[in-house]
């Protein structure tokens, strides 16, 4: 993001709130409305506010949403497991989000592979209709961030 206008960017990390990011996401999107607006997004994050992908079919907004599919609340099983406490409360198994954004009428990939990202890409700016990528990534890999607050404080940020 270096170089590039700070207006593009609509950072909401700081605030941390699982669940936010696709009401955040829609409001850019309906502001700007003009097809750039990609939410990165967690698959427990998503889940928590599905229902939306049918508001924005509705309106026939267009994003693009690459959600981290790693089949769990990935910060709790990070924070869980740097304490030594059972994760399996925070773990529900990879979900098909691209099949559920078909099912609202939307268009949908699931990305196993990083060769996918271009022709998937391609194809999206090509269309009006919001998209939802299923990225499926690995639970052991712990962001720079989590790793920082772990240890301290027992794994909490």
């Amino acid at each position: 993001m270096r170089g590039r206008r700070p207006e593009n960017y609509h950072a909401i990390r700081d605030f941390g709130a699982i669940g936010n990011g696709i009401s955040l996401a829609i409001g850019v999107a309906a502001a700007k409305n003009n097809g750039k607006v990609v939410l990165f997004e967690g698959d427990g994050s998503l889940l928590m506010h599905i229902e939306e992908l049918e508001m924005v079919q509705r309106h026939r907004l267009k994003l693009l949403i690459c959600v981290l599919n790693d089949g769990a609340y990935g910060a709790e099983i990070h924070k869980l497991r740097s304490d030594g406490i059972d994760d399996t409360g925070a773990i529900f198994g990879r979900t098909d989000l691209a099949a559920i954004a078909k099912g609202f009428g939307l268009r949908g990939a699931n990305v196993t592979e990083l060769a996918q990202f271009k022709p998937l890409f391609a194809a999206h700016a090509a269309q009006d209709v919001t998209e939802v990528w299923n990225i499926h990534v690995s639970d052991r890999v712990v962001s720079p961030h989590t790793r920082r607050g772990m240890g301290r404080g027992h794994g909490r940020m």
